[in-house]
């Protein structure tokens, strides 16, 4: 049995072809080259140059905050204050005595009793009891009884009882005492009835006067001056 084709079949056979060879030549292209997009629309693709351009400034960047951090943390710790100092044993502060002036005792005054001064005093009237002062003491006046202090003047004095003297004793003319001395340094020109230790140097000048023992480191002695009793001194006990 032969089948006829006519006119109409023969041109829709045709057109199935080409439809078909039209389809196989699309899909060929599209594996070779991908799928037909203008190039308008296409998302431009990043070049290996520009990936590398963007990954190191993107180093740079955090290189850079990085220091500027670190900078920022040395300019706060260079402003903090300094921690305080810890001193574990202090030095001692000395204690700081008030500067008194010097007392004085005018020669129309009397005291009946024992004084205490914490300055200087100077002494031109009567204390009938003992004399305690933790400076110098001037006496041209009259003391009975005992007198304690750094360094004791006595000129034209009179004085009844010891005399307890932690520096220098000076006795000047005319003054008479009734007691024992005891002195780093005693300077003698006056009258003196008791007994007498010295630590350091004696004076006797010309116009003194000693009616008791004497005990000394050291003594120098004037020509005119007199002396009653034993004499002791650290030079003749060393030989």
């Amino acid at each position: 049995m032969t089948k006829k084709y006519g006119k109409n079949s023969f041109q829709k056979s045709w057109k199935t072809i080409l439809s078909h060879h039209e389809q196989q030549s699309s899909a060929n292209q599209e594996e070779k080259t991908g799928p037909l997009i203008p190039a308008e629309l296409r998302e431009p693709e990043e070049t290996p140059e520009v990936s590398s351009a963007s990954s190191a400034l993107t180093e740079a960047e955090t290189e850079s905050v990085t220091g500027l951090e670190s900078s920022l943390a040395q300019t706060d710790e260079s402003h903090r204050d300094p921690a305080p100092e810890t001193v574990e044993n202090p030095p001692a502060v000395p204690e700081l005595k008030p500067d008194y002036g010097t007392s004085v005792l005018t020669a129309d005054t009397q005291i009946k009793g024992d004084l205490q001064c914490l300055a200087d005093l100077e002494v031109h009237g009567q204390i009938y009891g003992s004399l305690f002062c933790e400076g110098r003491v001037f006496v041209d006046g009259e003391v009975n009884g005992g007198i304690q202090a750094q360094n004791v003047t006595l000129n034209h004095a009179k004085i009844q009882g010891d005399i307890l003297c932690a520096g220098e004793l000076e006795v000047l003319e005319q003054s008479v005492i009734t007691g024992n001395l005891q002195a780093e340094k005693i300077t003698l020109n006056g009258r003196i009835k008791g007994n007498l230790y010295c630590k350091n140097l004696l004076v006797l000048m010309a116009c003194s006067y000693v009616e008791g023992d004497i005990i000394t480191g050291k003594i120098s002695v004037q020509e005119g001056a007199q002396m009653t009793g034993s004499l002791t001194t650290s030079e003749s006990e060393n030989g």
